[in-house]
């Protein structure tokens, strides 16, 4: 999509380069002076290097203002509303970006009243004040261009998910358990003040009770975003209620936690091919008759759905490509997902436990996360759903601070390689 916007990689870097360096031209820090106040003050280098990157994000907002606001048609309508979609979400960071300019000019006026006033002592202490406002201020905009600018999650702005539960290893008590989190996680969303929705709820008939496949469907702000890490393998351990002897037993339930599909994902129908044949059923003044049927095959996966609900062709090849849609946007997601959960546990360390998330022990009372080492007691309050925010909180604020630690290496890294120039 942005081809049009930077024609040739090698001139926007050579722009970019330019625009740094009559950026850092304009702020000539002097820290010798500030080294005569009470405190020692300064610009630091990690300002310095974050304000660099802000700069990208502003001269990439500049130029995507100068398209929008042009009267050229080199650019299609589709193209102009990604350029809107793209500028959305670089406004905030660019909000960043002046202000932290901002304060690096009130840092060199602080800087130029220090040299006026050397000898007048009164004056400095007003001055120290004032220098002191500003590294505050400073401070903050580091904590908030560094949250902005670390990786975030693609799909984290997706406000409609499924949450799907089901059985792993234990018989019917995974049955059991899988009931017991599918209630869980709907009393938690209801909390929330999320749309719930149980798309599908299947009894395991054995011991009719319990749950062999529950869905979810959930609506509201921020429901992927804290909801996903819930995917997994959840362990309980317990007397079942099928234990006559009042044995302890371990079972797993898993949970998928996945977006629903946006109306912006696309597949091209020549990256599809289609099969017609006869409905096949057990018979009927239609069945075998008309080819209505109708398979469609996503020819790179291999991927493939059979639709012969309608008697009309091109009602079950319509609903052939939406089915398929989906299954695609979920193997997107679900390899998305793992590549993420895979950096983390390079990143975090993983240990025996990392397979499974989270450890729920009744005779006990405790609730382990495995990821985060965070324990509670009360599993009665855990299975109403009023810990999981306590454990979504523990887990997002993990994985933020290694993103950050991630991003300050980086950061590192181009300090050093600027230096060298």
């Amino acid at each position: 999509m942005f081809k049009k916007l930077f024609k040739s990689q090698q001139i926007f870097l050579l722009q970019q380069k330019q625009f740094n360096k009559s950026i850092f031209n304009s702020f000539q820090f002097n820290f010798a002076s500030v080294q005569e106040l009470k405190n020692d003050f300064k610009i630091t280098e990690l300002q310095q290097t974050l304000f660099q990157r802000l700069s990208v994000v502003n001269e990439e907002f500049i130029k995507i203002n100068q398209i929008l606001t042009s009267s050229s048609e080199e650019y299609s309508n589709d193209e102009k509303e990604q350029y809107r979609s793209r500028l959305n979400e670089i406004q905030y960071i660019n909000d960043i970006y002046t202000r932290m300019k901002e304060q690096f000019q009130v840092y060199n006026g602080i800087q130029k009243n220090i040299k006026d006033n050397e000898e007048d002592e009164d004056m400095l202490d007003l001055i120290q004040e004032e220098l002191e406002d500003n590294q505050d201020k400073l401070q903050m905009l580091q904590e908030e261009a560094i949250d902005n600018l670390v990786q975030k999650d693609k799909y984290d702005a997706c406000q409609e998910i499924t949450i799907e539960v089901r059985p792993g290893v234990g018989g019917s008590e995974s049955s059991l358990f899988s009931e017991d989190v599918f209630h869980m996680y709907e009393a938690y969303c209801t909390s929330q003040g999320w749309s719930v929705k149980q798309d599908q709820f299947q009894r395991d008939m054995s011991i009719n009770k319990g749950c062999k496949l529950g869905i979810l469907k959930v609506m509201g702000q921020d429901c992927y975003k804290r909801l996903k890490a819930e995917s997994g393998i959840h362990k309980v351990i317990r007397v079942p209620e099928t234990e006559k002897a009042g044995r302890l037993h371990s079972s797993t339930i898993s949970v998928v936690v996945l977006p629903i599909i946006p109306l912006d994902f696309k597949i091209d129908e020549k990256d599809l091919k289609f099969e017609y044949m006869r409905a096949q059923g057990a018979g009927g003044q239609h069945v075998n008759k008309v080819s209505s049927a109708c398979r469609a095959t996503h020819i790179a996966t291999g991927l493939s759905v059979l639709i012969q609900e309608s008697r009309q062709q091109h009602n079950n090849k319509a609903k052939a490509v939406e089915i398929l849609k989906e299954k695609l946007f979920q193997i997107e997601v679900l390899k998305h997902q793992q590549m993420v959960s895979s950096d983390r546990q390079e990143q975090m360390g993983s240990g025996d436990r990392s397979d499974k998330i989270r450890t729920y022990n009744f005779p006990q009372s405790r609730i382990t996360d495995h990821r985060t080492n965070l324990t509670l007691y009360n599993i009665e309050k855990m299975m109403a759903g009023e810990f999981l925010d306590e454990f979504i909180d523990t887990y997002i604020e993990k994985v933020q601070n290694q993103k950050i630690q991630t991003f300050l290496k980086e950061l590192e890294q181009e300090k050093l390689k600027l230096n060298k120039k």
